[in-house]
């Protein structure tokens, strides 16, 4: 059956065969959603609902989804939503997901990636036993046409032992696409305020924050690689030194933003030794980013001190380096 969607106020403590939600992010997918949709409904848990969210697509993507939501006749509960265009951008949509959404537990899949049958019920299980706040697997790697490449891929190898701390400062966590969140990564933290980071680079450090973090070691989603948001082509060999500059400042945007939006999150818990981390680190991507589109910026201050001559030296070197291994 089909309803609107609609605001509750979810469970505190899950426990397995409590109401799952699993939500699809749709956007100018139309040729490509269905067979995610598909998968969806051929979860086996058995208290699940479907969140159909369009955001603001200039295609068929809504068309596509109430299409197969009016014609399906299954166990599982399928809600509509459709933001109209353009949009809340992609982190407003991550926010906007927590209000949609009335499970406990809320499976998280991008419109371009294949949840396996079991995906939920593994999910809700690992939930259920930890209680964390953010759960995530492995991966069967898949071509941009879908096809897939028969490679299982782990990112835990790189996550194993890592502290708040460390992840204050990585930029690279976990597959975002194979997340399953609860309701307090938001309640306790607030929403994501920075337009310019990802879900998994905010939601993965909350929850190591709150030492609630689960992993399981099964490739749970058929995962596209080489597009979608969060995907950067390599410049190729004629790239020139405007070429890297611009996509390094894409890069410092987006770590800028994370860390930004990670520092809300450490004070809004008072974990200050995390803030103290990121404040250096955070005025020096900004300077280095202002370098990039002002340059000349800091003409004033490197000749009005010895000190703002050495910051201003030190702030170049650190660019031209990091410059260097920009492909």
């Amino acid at each position: 059956m089909t309803q609107t969607a609609a605001v509750t106020d979810p469970p505190t403590k899950f426990a397995y065969g409590d109401l799952v939600s699993l939500i699809i992010f749709g956007y100018n997918q139309a040729e490509i959603i269905r067979p995610i949709i598909m998968a969806a409904l051929a979860q086996d848990y058995v208290n699940l609902e479907i969140v159909l969210s369009d955001n603001g697509s200039a295609d068929e993507t809504f068309a596509v989804m109430t299409e197969i939501a009016d014609a399906y006749k299954g166990p599982h509960t399928i809600r509509l939503n459709r933001n109209e265009p353009p949009g809340r951008g992609f982190i407003g949509h991550v926010n906007q997901a927590f209000d949609l959404c009335r499970g406990a537990l809320i499976v998280y899949n991008p419109g371009d990636d294949v949840s396996e049958p079991h995906r939920v019920a593994r999910l809700s299980q690992a939930a259920a036993h930890t209680q964390a706040l953010l759960i995530h697997s492995d991966v069967t790697e898949c071509g941009p046409d879908g096809l897939s490449l028969d490679k299982v891929w782990s990112v835990q190898p790189n996550l194993e032992g890592k502290t708040s701390q460390d992840a204050a400062l990585m930029f690279a966590l976990c597959i975002g696409a194979t997340c399953a969140w609860r309701h307090e990564l938001m309640d306790r933290f607030g929403p994501i305020e920075e337009a310019g980071t990802y879900d998994d680079l905010v939601f993965y450090f909350r929850a190591l924050l709150a030492g609630r973090v689960a992993h399981v070691p099964e490739p749970l989603m058929r995962y596209r690689t080489g597009i979608g948001l969060s995907h950067s082509a390599e410049l190729g060999a004629g790239a020139t030194r405007a070429d890297r500059l611009a996509k390094l400042a894409r890069i410092l945007t987006l770590n800028l933003s994370t860390m930004r939006q990670r520092r809300r999150d450490a004070d809004a818990v008072g974990v200050t030794d995390i803030v103290s981390l990121l404040d250096p680190e955070i005025e020096s991507t900004a300077y280095q980013l202002r370098l990039i589109q002002e340059p000349g910026f800091d003409r004033a201050q490197r000749f009005s001190s010895w000190r703002g001559f050495r910051v201003a030296r030190r702030m170049r070197r650190r660019l031209n380096k990091t410059l260097t291994h920009v492909t």
